[in-house]
Parts: structure tokens; sequence; C-alpha cells
């Protein structure tokens, strides 16, 4: 009896060191885990310096589609600022009317839309014209899913070169607050994804990063079937949008600033592979730390920020968080 106890009690104690590392665990570690979720994935499919973002061959953006709107517009262009003044990398973006008057030199190609009656067959027609601009071969694929925002990674001859789709949704933006939030998230985020060479990460129901993205299945609310024209202009699918607004940041977390200087740390260094991103990282936190936040402290760049993720809330003290328990998995 006496050394079952015992047992019991050396199992107990275990089990309440773990939690308590756990618990205790420091923000720097637990970004070393989303560097692995955001990127080690795309490490795998290039043996290009693009491990994490900023590609060297091409540095234009250009932005083609409907004539953005105001918000649009300044969302844009102050995120480049940011991107162009504190890492002097990235032209700032072309607008032009047509892909076909996107300059030479181009890796991310921008296309603004409002809401197409059918979203998958006009991208995809989209897609074949880049295609085609860029004398590919190899033909565009139908995704019968099209979100509101979207980035295809080209896969060619032309290392890095990327196909953002952004709906900007001026009609309901000026009717409802919601959909203003959303455009000014989703212009963010895959900016941020096309530049940072990210990947959505699914898994965590706490928000660190702008990579964080809520499946469809934990946000238990009738949703729209697809993003075409007629099911965004129905209001009862508003409630869906305002909870995914809560799940998700609506701008850049201070993890992302974290990401971007490791970047051009990395890139400067000529890393290739991803654990020298990572052993960079562990070695030089602390200065890596200190120039994202100065970085994140400019007056100019706060609008970019989502305040529940960056700042005194960044990592794990974000305030942002699936609550939804227990998901309902849904018919997509």
């Amino acid at each position: 009896m006496i050394r079952k106890v015992k047992i019991q009690n050396t199992w107990l104690f275990f089990i309440l060191v773990v939690l308590t590392s756990a618990c205790s665990s420091p923000p720097q570690n637990h970004f070393a885990h989303l560097l692995t979720d955001g990127y080690k994935v795309e490490s795998k499919l290039t043996n290009k310096a693009m491990v994490l973002g900023f590609i060297d061959e091409n540095r234009e953006t250009c932005i083609y589609g409907v004539y953005p709107n105001r918000r649009v517009w300044q969302r844009i262009n102050t995120f480049y600022n940011m991107i162009n003044r504190e890492f002097h990398k990235l032209s700032m973006p072309v607008y032009v009317t047509s892909v076909e008057a996107c300059p030479v030199g181009t890796s991310i190609f921008v296309l603004l839309h409002e809401s197409f009656e059918n979203p998958a067959e006009a991208i995809y027609r989209e897609e074949t014209k880049l295609r085609y601009f860029l004398k590919l071969d190899k033909p565009a694929v139908i995704k019968k899913r099209q979100g509101l925002a979207s980035i295809t990674r080209i896969k060619s001859t032309k290392p890095g070169t990327v196909f953002v789709k952004v709906n900007q949704l001026s009609k309901l933006s000026s009717q409802h607050k919601t959909y203003a939030k959303l455009v000014d998230s989703i212009v963010v985020e895959e900016l941020f994804q096309a530049i940072s060479n990210g990947s959505d990460i699914n898994k965590s129901t706490q928000r660190m990063s702008v990579l964080h993205e809520p499946a469809r299945a934990q946000i238990p609310l009738p949703h729209p079937p697809d993003h075409s024209a007629g099911n965004l202009d129905d209001p009862k699918f508003l409630v869906f949008f305002n909870h995914m607004l809560t799940a998700k940041p609506t701008g850049l977390c201070s993890y992302d600033i974290w990401f971007l200087v490791l970047a051009d740390r990395a890139q400067k260094e000529g890393f290739l592979f991803y654990d020298q991103y990572l052993n960079y990282y562990k070695a030089n936190r602390d200065a890596i730390h200190k120039q994202a936040f100065a970085i994140e402290d400019k007056a100019q760049y706060k609008s970019l920020f989502d305040p529940r993720c960056s700042g005194e809330n960044r990592g794990l003290g974000t305030k942002i968080g699936i609550r939804f328990t227990p998901p309902l998995v849904l018919n997509d």
C-alpha cells in the first residue's frame, strides 16, 4: 500500500513538473515552435534562400485589376513602407490596370477584385492570364474553394513568383465595419505570407501570428459555402464573419516582426536551410527582439498591428483565441 502511494506521488510530481514547465515556457521558445509550424514545410520545397522571406531574384510587386479603394491603398502602402524602410527589401508596389502591364522582374502579383459571381472560374481565368504572361507551359488548375483572399505560389523556372488574390469588398465595407476590418486583416495577412514565404497555421487555439488562421470547423456557425457575390451579400453570414474577426489577428503580431528581422539577418548570413535559421534565432534572440520592438514602436506603423497579439500581449499573452468548445465539424 505504501509503495503504491509512493508511485502515485511520483507520477503526480512528474505531471506537475511538466505542466509547470509548459506554462512557464518563455515566449521566445514558443516562437521557435511557430517558426517550425509556419515555415518548415516551405523550406522542404525549394533549394533557394527562401525558407523565410525576402526573395533575392526579384523585388517588384505589381497590383492590378480593379482600382484600389482608399482603405486598401493605404493599407498596402503602409505595409510596404515598413518593409522598404526597415529592411530595405522590395520596391514600393506598382499599380497598373492589367497583368500585361506589370514590369519585368515582378515577383508578387496582386489581383484586386470585387466579389465575383463565380470566384473559382474567375480566378482560374486570371491565373491562366498570369501564366501566359510569365510564358509558363504548365496550365493553371481550377480550385473550387476561393476565400476572400488567398495566395498561390507558382513553382516554375522563376523561383518565388506568388499570385495574391484579394477581394477588397468596397460595397460591403462601406455598409458595415465588419467587412472593412476583414479587408484590413486579409490584405496584411496575404501580403505578409507572400513576402515571408509563410504558411497558414490552423492547429493552435491561441493566435500569436498573422499566420494563425482559424479553420472553418473551429467557428461552428453558418458560413458561406463559397465567397461568391450572392453569398457575401447575404446578411445571415455576418455573424460568422464577426466571430472570425475575434478568432484571428486583424493585423500583424509582435512575432511577425520577429520573423521578418530573422529573415533579414538570415539572408545576410546566406542561410539556405531551416536549421540554420532556427539555430541563429536561438543564439541571437535578444538582439532580434530589440530590433523588432524598435520597429513595432514606431507610430507610423501602429495601424498595421493588432494590439491583442502585439506589445504586452505578444506570444502566449495573446488575447486572441478560439472560444468555441467543442468545435463542430461542418460540411463544406
